[in-house]
């Protein structure tokens, strides 16, 4: 990447093209500063379900219209968000050849209960790097910038839909691979990192990395 340093949201189980930047990047900087933004991969992710892809959203305190630094901003708790998540990804992933090998590091974060959603998706972002063999180097941003220096590649408004494939320098290419249900919906490309882990175990690396590219300028 041309670009040496990028920043990115703290999302809710990245989709697939956050973590083919993130692996790449030299410094990869989290936002912490920014208001909390509704509709984005903050607070949901995207998985394969046996007729689609389904959302899974966690709810915050205060709705989608509340201002907050989003590192402050606590997840509403009194619904059963936890239970359904776990029990909507058991049904979705349990076929798939790794989901056995990933779900006892998964399954306590479905268990215990957190207060602020910014912990809960660093901590699963933690994990993803563990599970992925790569070590985290990744910074917290210090304050809120509203624009940065061409040379830091400003992704916070990025990963709002799967469609997004450009990022910078670099072009996103969804990688393909087995899915479950793919022969009843078709590819569901640019999904949460889970949909990948469970099918490719410890070739998703490869695969990740090999989907994002220089743009010939």
């Amino acid at each position: 990447m041309k670009e040496k340093t990028v920043i990115v949201p703290c999302c809710y189980l990245p989709p697939i093209s956050f973590w083919s930047v993130a692996l790449q990047a030299e410094n990869l900087v989290i936002e912490q500063h920014e208001n909390f933004v509704k509709s984005t991969f903050r607070n949901r992710c995207e998985v394969a379900g046996t007729n689609g892809m389904l959302k899974l959203s966690i709810p915050v305190q205060g709705g989608k219209s509340h201002r907050q630094l989003f590192k402050d901003t606590q997840i509403s708790n009194e619904e059963r968000w936890q239970k359904i998540h776990w029990q909507t990804l058991c049904s979705a992933y349990r076929r798939s050849a790794y989901f056995e090998y990933f779900e006892d590091k998964l399954q306590p974060f479905f268990h215990k209960e957190y207060k602020f959603i910014f912990d809960f998706n660093y901590q699963l972002i933690e994990l993803i790097f563990s599970l992925l063999k790569k070590e985290n180097h990744s910074t917290f941003t210090t304050g809120f910038e509203k624009e940065y220096a061409a040379e830091t590649l400003d992704l916070r408004s990025k990963f709002k839909s799967f469609h997004e494939t450009a990022f910078g320098s670099t072009k996103f290419t969804p990688p393909v691979y087995f899915q479950c249900f793919g022969e009843r919906t078709g590819f569901l490309p640019n999904l949460s990192v889970l949909d990948i882990l469970f099918s490719e175990g410890p070739h998703t690396l490869e695969k990740i990395k090999q989907a994002l590219y220089e743009i010939d300028s």
